[in-house]
């Protein structure tokens, strides 16, 4: 549909049951403040799948809060 429409989809990529109840990217800052992280896997792996969506249904798609370095490539 918003194919069709010549709209971007908005993404905020997290799945989470990947993300365990984390409140920020999990490394060295989550550590540093003893905060629950959120694993990478928990946004490349939906960036990727939603990537492969927009590609072949040849839509825009805008992927919104990105922090992982995985995620951009």
């Amino acid at each position: 549909m918003a194919a069709s429409l010549n709209l971007p989809i908005m993404d905020h990529a997290l799945d989470d049951r990947l993300a365990r109840g984390g409140v920020m990217h999990e490394g060295a800052w989550s550590d540093r403040w003893n905060l629950p992280g959120i694993p990478a896997e928990a946004e490349f792996k939906v960036v990727a799948r939603d990537v492969r969506l927009a590609l072949k249904n040849d839509c825009a798609i805008h992927i919104q809060h990105v922090s992982d370095r995985a995620s951009v490539n």
